[in-house]
């Protein structure tokens, strides 16, 4: 009979309490190092319980998936239909279909390879996905679908040998992380189950050793390892996967030598019992309730902002673990049943995937004026695009003369919000034209940066080559320049750039850098509407983007060849910069930087006169 241990509750607050102090933003860098010593712990216990159960004979795969399901799959499937819910309010379709995928994986114990496909876990847009974090209960459930027939295996031979072998294979799993990529070590079994093996192994000595004597020593020293590991351990761990044994040896020195008097007085206490009881429903609630408070939010939320989130899911959590996660946890509901409805539950969530993908688009608003533009896919290129098929080879990105176009439009992704308000002007005025742009590629064309990506050099050069030959009337150049203007270096080159696309001949119209929010305007909206939670018009103006500007025309040459538009003039006032256009309630920016189409539209407006006073002119 397994004696309570109230340590264990207590590293389970710790465990839980990292992560969630890590996803709100607060201080501990190694936080998401909580889900580690979750593994170790889910090691130990599982581990114990399954090998008194197979050495007194009592073991059967079906009341051990019983109990597992018991204990994991309430909660999860209510926490599961709480977000949807919530989701189907606020999110626009696409989303929708992700969340709804993210359930499916989840309640199949398979998130892990979902996110694996999809999501790096430390993007800054992973704080966004409301069920990233059942990754690790994919983890867990593939362990315990494969530890058990190799324990059944082990159990035959001398324990020594058996506990060699979990050692072997703990050494494997740990070191085979740094033959694969970080996304891959991050993510699947095979690179994660040393952690859980470190706990059965412990699992396995005690069992065999009972009378191993405690230390309070060991178990202070393995707190510290712990505490130390996450404020300090942050991203790199999980990068350099010899780093998360610290936390991981750490749980283990006090699951091995820890009891009622050598392990530290603090795991024992109220606060950290009841965390800990409570701490599977607090890690399941916490991500969903943050990822939307994210999703709403006028800017990333800092920590302090987080904390109304921080105390919903101890709320939430609390009447998960009374209502819903001890009642079923202590039913005696035979497995039969209760398994088959929780198949059910999956196979209902599929179904309803599945018709939402084939149900009319009951989600469009006029909100999808904002979404970036469409000849994005035809005439902005990047390191995977077919040059032969996309910008000034393909049919969408040219109009007129493209021998001798009176336009070119070139430059980064900012460029690429200019093509459907240049296009729509070429073809109201009847100039020829040619769009082409890379992503993420200043037009640095006559000295490169160091830092300069290999395939955005490659582009540049194809592109200037091109632009000698066909010498184009104008060139309208909007990359995003203010970064551009962050060093004298910087400001060299695109001084150099410029030089090189007036030696074409070309008159040149260079658009200054727009405010940037900060935020992702077009989603955050939508989001906020489905709440009836308003979206501001304006954020206060940025005096850096003035600044920015200066840099730029200064640090250009002073030719008349070159006319300059500032998108300040049409958007900002002397305190406020507009981010949604007043008159239609649309986005001005389909992200965080970006304009939408309609933005592009209102600065195409801009320019037109420009065009023509040039062109016609030339005429």
């Amino acid at each position: 009979m397994k004696t309570y241990r109230s340590d264990i509750d207590g590293l389970r607050c710790i465990a839980v309490l990292a992560v969630l102090i890590a996803h709100a933003g607060g201080p501990l860098s190694g936080g998401h190092l909580g889900v580690d010593i979750f593994f170790v712990i889910s090691g130990f216990l599982i581990g114990g319980i399954l090998l008194r159960e197979i050495q007194n004979k009592s073991f059967t795969f079906l009341n051990f998936y019983h109990r597992r399901a018991k204990r994991i799959l309430p909660a999860v499937i209510v926490v599961s239909f709480l977000t949807v819910i919530f989701g189907i309010l606020i999110l626009p379709a696409n989303e929708l279909k992700e969340l709804l995928l993210s359930v499916i994986s989840a309640n199949m114990f398979s998130a892990n390879i979902y996110y694996w496909l999809t999501q790096d876990y430390f993007s800054p847009d992973a704080s966004l996905v409301p069920f990233l974090h059942t990754w690790s209960l994919g983890i867990e459930e593939q362990f315990y679908f494969i530890y058990p027939i190799i324990l059944m295996v082990l159990v035959k031979i001398n324990w020594k040998a058996a506990f060699i072998f979990l050692l072997l294979a703990t050494t494997t799993s740990l070191f085979s992380g740094y033959f694969v990529d970080s996304q891959t070590s991050f993510y699947l079994l095979p690179f994660r189950a040393w952690e859980l093996l470190i706990g059965a192994m412990c699992a396995m000595w005690m069992h065999h050793n009972p009378t191993t004597p405690k230390s309070s020593v060991a178990t202070h020293l393995g707190l510290a390892l712990i505490v130390v590991s996450l404020i300090f351990l942050g991203k790199d761990a999980n990068e350099t996967p010899i780093l998360i044994i610290f936390p991981t040896i750490g749980t283990g020195l006090i699951l091995l030598f820890g009891d009622a008097k050598t392990s530290p007085k603090i795991l024992s206490t109220k606060v950290f019992l009841y965390f800990g009881t409570i701490s599977y429903s607090l890690y399941l609630v916490h991500q969903p309730v943050f990822a939307y408070t994210n999703m709403i939010w006028i800017n990333k939320p800092t920590f302090v902002e987080m904390l109304p989130a921080f105390i919903a899911s101890i709320t939430l959590a609390h009447f998960s673990w009374k209502f819903v996660e001890t009642p079923f946890r202590h039913s005696k509901t035979k497995a039969g049943p209760f398994i088959l409805r929780s198949i059910s539950v999956t196979l209902a969530s599929v179904l309803c995937f599945f018709m939402l993908m084939n149900a009319p688009q009951w989600r469009e608003s006029p909100q999808e004026l904002a979404l970036s533009d469409p000849l994005r896919e035809h005439c902005h290129l990047g390191p995977r695009s077919n040059r032969e098929q996309t910008g000034m080879h393909n049919t969408q990105c040219l109009l007129g003369n493209e021998t001798k176009p009176d336009i070119a439009l070139i430059g980064d992704s900012h460029s690429a919000t200019l093509f459907t308000p240049l296009k729509t002007t070429a073809q109201q005025n009847e100039w020829s034209l040619v769009m082409e742009t890379y992503s993420g590629c200043m037009p640095y064309f006559d000295t490169k940066p160091s830092d300069m990506k290999e395939d955005c050099k490659i582009h540049n050069e194809i592109q200037i080559s091109k632009l000698l030959d066909i010498k184009p009337r104008v060139i309208v150049l909007f990359p995003r320049s203010r970064i551009s203007a962050r060093t004298p270096e910087r400001l060299e080159h695109l001084n150099n750039s410029v030089q090189a696309l007036l030696a074409t001949g070309a008159h040149i119209v260079f658009v200054l850098p727009v405010h940037e929010p900060g935020f992702n305007v077009t989603p955050t909206q939508w989001k906020r509407s489905g709440l009836n939670l308003p979206t501001p018009y304006a954020l206060a103006f940025d005096k850096k983007h003035i600044e920015f500007g200066k840099a730029v025309k200064n640090g250009l040459p002073n030719d008349e060849r070159i006319t300059f538009i500032d998108p300040t003039e049409e958007f900002c006032s002397e305190t406020e910069c507009t981010i949604v256009d007043r008159e239609s309630g649309i986005s001005l920016f389909y992200d965080d930087d970006h304009l939408s189409i309609k933005g592009g539209m209102i600065l195409g407006k801009n320019i037109e006169p420009i065009l023509k006073e040039i062109l016609n002119d030339e005429k």
